[in-house]
């Protein structure tokens, strides 16, 4: 979908090719500001960009996933705007401060404003998902689907806020489930193997346990095997820089391969 004053797809989308076995999305990559939010927002881009998943995109190989039968949405709206990762309720303008504790918020909008906002870009990005999994569950049931986005390497005050028996160094993944309830125990401790081949710190369910996508897909998709995977930003950018580091070609070999034989594995 395209939103034509923009000039700016909402999100992309990469169709699998010759089956469908499995589904990937990235809500949180994306940088773009439409129009609609500058009274809303600061000017200052470096703290509107803090809690961007840089680069997430680039750390899987989509025509290799796409060859394999798995599609992948993929955002493009910065998550300041609309945050998909939210319910509909706090979608908009959900970061009144970023995770570093700076003001991003100018002011709110009225809630014909917000509702105005809301559907134009949060519902698109839902209608394709709940899209994409009907048809999943139609040709490769149960269906297999992740949700694949980056945190901060160190908690900062905020994380620390939200759950303070967390450890101030993040590991290098976090793979979340809603503690058991989202997927078969199988399918997040196959990822797990995998991705501790090369990483030592694959933890489940600590420091998230699951984002609103993974709890709307459990809660409107019974059975379905739906998983989130946070990817610490040490391991392939500079966090400070916002800049990738060569280290990433690695990571994306891996967690590409990691991807494609989680879900051929579930295949049915």
């Amino acid at each position: 979908m395209v939103d034509t004053q923009n000039k700016t797809p909402l999100f992309n989308y990469y169709a699998p090719q010759n089956k469908y076995i499995g589904l990937i999305s990235i809500p949180h990559s994306g940088l773009e500001k439409p129009h609609e939010f500058d009274e809303f927002l600061t000017q200052d881009e470096v703290a509107l960009k803090q809690d961007v998943d840089f680069f997430v995109h680039e750390l899987v190989d989509i025509p290799k996933l796409q060859a394999r039968g798995i599609a992948v949405i993929k955002s493009n709206i910065i998550r300041t705007c609309v945050d998909l990762n939210r319910s509909p309720e706090t979608c908009v303008l959900n970061w009144k401060q970023n995770s570093r504790q700076v003001p991003v918020v100018t002011q709110e909008p009225d809630e014909l404003k917000a509702t105005e906002l809301r559907a134009k870009f949060y519902g698109p990005y839902y209608e394709m998902l709940k899209a994409l999994i009907f048809e999943l569950i139609n040709k490769n049931p149960p269906g297999n689907i992740v949700d694949l986005h980056s945190m901060p390497s160190r908690a900062t005050a905020y994380h620390m806020q939200q759950k303070p028996d967390q450890r101030e160094q993040r590991p290098d993944f976090c793979l979340s489930d809603q503690f058991g309830a989202s997927c078969v125990p199988a399918f997040i401790q196959n990822i797990q193997t995998a991705l501790a081949e090369k990483y030592s710190e694959v933890f489940i369910n600590d420091p998230y346990k699951g984002g609103y996508i993974t709890q709307y897909i459990h809660e409107n998709f019974a059975g379905v095997n739906n998983i989130q995977i946070e990817i610490s930003r040490a391991l392939y950018m500079d966090e400070e820089q916002f800049s990738l580091k060569p280290e990433h070609a690695e990571l994306k070999d891996h967690l590409t391969k990691s991807l494609i034989a989680l879900f051929e594995k579930f295949e049915v």
